[in-house]
């Protein structure tokens, strides 16, 4: 992996989120990802990006952060928690820096 580039994938990890889209600076990254899957490392340019998980096929997102990657690490994104409004769980992403 070059100095200037990270390395993210993602776990979907929210029981009742239903499949999900994960948008990267509103550019499909992932489409229809299911629940307990594991997307292979995606390289990208080091940097901060705006992360959405949208209901598979639609525009409602679900969940939206910012991510900052740095340069030569490996990151692991988990979207956990529950896509119910109102829970004492929400559903969030969980950045782990792998290495």
């Amino acid at each position: 992996m070059a100095t200037s580039m990270a390395s993210l994938r993602v776990v979907h990890a929210s029981p009742n989120a239903g499949s999900v889209d994960v948008l990267v600076n509103n550019a499909v990254a992932l489409l229809n990802v299911p629940f307990k899957s594991t997307a292979s490392y995606l390289t990208v340019d080091a940097g901060t990006y705006s992360v959405k998980l949208n209901a598979a096929g639609t525009s409602t997102t679900a969940y939206s952060t910012s991510l900052t990657l740095a340069a030569g690490k490996i990151y692991t994104a988990i979207a956990i928690g529950s896509a119910t409004a109102g829970t004492a769980n929400p559903l969030t992403v969980k950045l782990l820096t792998d290495m």
